[in-house]
């Protein structure tokens, strides 16, 4: 993962996350976290 913080932030804002259909951004959030192998991601809904 050598992505710029402005590549990030990009990928972030162009995912559709609109109130009440979040789980696309949820889902790559999680990954990204996964890949990472750090601590414990729980997910609520």
């Amino acid at each position: 993962m050598s992505e710029t913080l402005a590549d990030l932030l990009e990928t972030l804002v162009n995912i559709p996350s609109e109130t009440g259909h979040e789980a696309a951004i949820a889902d790559w959030v999680a990954a990204r976290l996964a890949a990472i192998g750090h601590g414990e991601l729980t997910r609520s809904g």
